[in-house]
């Protein structure tokens, strides 16, 4: 494996060449760690599961940076109906960061306008991704507007290694 890693293609053919050699490579070496510690199908599919969202993961760029937001909002930036996070401070951070929903829950009418209730939505979890692409304050506001785009939902929540903030912490032990 290690050999096919320090090879240099130097066309696009050989370089799509050889990441296929290393991916098929990489799943035999899978099949006979499975089997060698007895894997049942079930937990087979665990780990790959966990493998495939730490690949999506690390293609979609995602900086190791969390920003805290109470549910339901989390859940409304993750539809794509909430595109500003109003903060009283502004932030120089851009691109895409994952979305923690924090433990304490907003105000309930914010819930029945999803016709939904405190505990119907994941707390205390990442659930997404999105990308903070601008940040400004408009003439008269008393808030910064953070714009929020391409909001992406993780296919399961995930726990975050370190405890959050009330606004940015870093996720994942490095």
């Amino acid at each position: 494996m290690l050999e096919l890693h320090k090879r240099s293609p130097r066309t696009p053919q050989e370089k799509e060449s050889l990441q296929r050699e290393i991916e098929s490579t990489d799943k035999a070496i899978d099949k006979l760690v499975y089997e060698l510690y007895g894997l049942t199908e079930e937990e087979i599919k665990i780990v790959e599961e966990k493998k495939y969202m730490s690949k999506q993961m690390s293609t979609a760029d995602v900086q190791n940076l969390a920003l805290s937001i109470r549910q339901p909002y989390a859940e409304l930036i993750l539809r794509g109906i909430k595109k500003i996070e109003y903060r009283t401070k502004p932030t120089k951070i851009r691109g895409r960061v994952y979305i923690y929903a924090g433990l304490k829950p907003g105000p309930l009418e914010e819930f029945e306008d999803l016709k939904a209730k405190p505990g119907d939505f994941p707390t205390g979890v990442l659930v997404g991704t999105v990308e903070i692409v601008e940040c400004k304050k408009p003439l008269f506001a008393r808030k910064y507007h953070w714009l929020l785009d391409k909001p992406e939902r993780l296919a399961k929540p995930i726990k975050a290694d370190n405890q959050a903030q009330p606004i940015w912490f870093i996720p994942f032990a490095k």
